[in-house]
């Protein structure tokens, strides 16, 4: 009965560890997307100044696929419109 106990806590215990590593891996992995976002927005505002609030919007809600693209082309862009596409 005692190994049943033991075994039960150490299940329980190892679910919640899991569960909890799984929760910092995500909250990294967010973390490391704001950043992307916050560095592509001041780039873009270096390179252009003002950006319309559609430009911030869609900025933030990028995914890392388009971050990574516009981060390349912010580069060689003549235009905000060039980076970011018609918003």
């Amino acid at each position: 009965m005692a190994n049943s106990i033991h075994d039960a806590l150490f299940k329980a215990t190892f679910s919640q560890v899991e569960q909890a590593a799984s929760e910092l891996k995500e909250g990294r992995q967010e973390g490391v997307l704001e950043g992307r976002r916050v560095m592509l927005l001041k780039q873009l505002g270096a390179r252009f100044r003002t950006l319309p609030d559609a430009v911030v919007a869609r900025v933030n809600s990028a995914g890392t696929a388009d971050l990574e693209v516009w981060a390349e082309r912010v580069l060689t862009a003549a235009t905000l419109a060039e980076v970011v596409g018609d918003v």
